[in-house]
């Protein structure tokens, strides 16, 4: 990601968020959604796996997986809405 700029991260699982936090040492709990914490000026997102090893009736972090990628395409589309607004 180096020399880029995206406005979003979004991770395919705890899994690979977390080898990420590892490999980088950063402190940060991972979990599914909105993290708190950021790579560089981009905002992270943690989806479920779309491996299908996940029923997709099992609730994460208190969501179902649906919900979360609901919630993630509403969070990019507001941000490119300010985005257009700024322009």
């Amino acid at each position: 990601m180096e020399g880029m700029h995206p406005a979003w991260i979004a991770f395919n699982g705890k899994g690979v968020a977390g080898s990420y936090c590892k490999q980088t040492r950063s402190p940060f709990r991972v979990y599914c959604g909105l993290q708190p914490w950021t790579i560089g000026s981009s905002r992270v997102f943690v989806a479920p796996p779309t491996s299908g090893a996940l029923p997709q009736h099992v609730a994460l972090d208190g969501k179902l997986p649906e919900q979360h990628l609901r919630d993630l395409g509403a969070l990019v589309r507001g941000s490119e809405a300010r985005s257009e607004a700024a322009n």
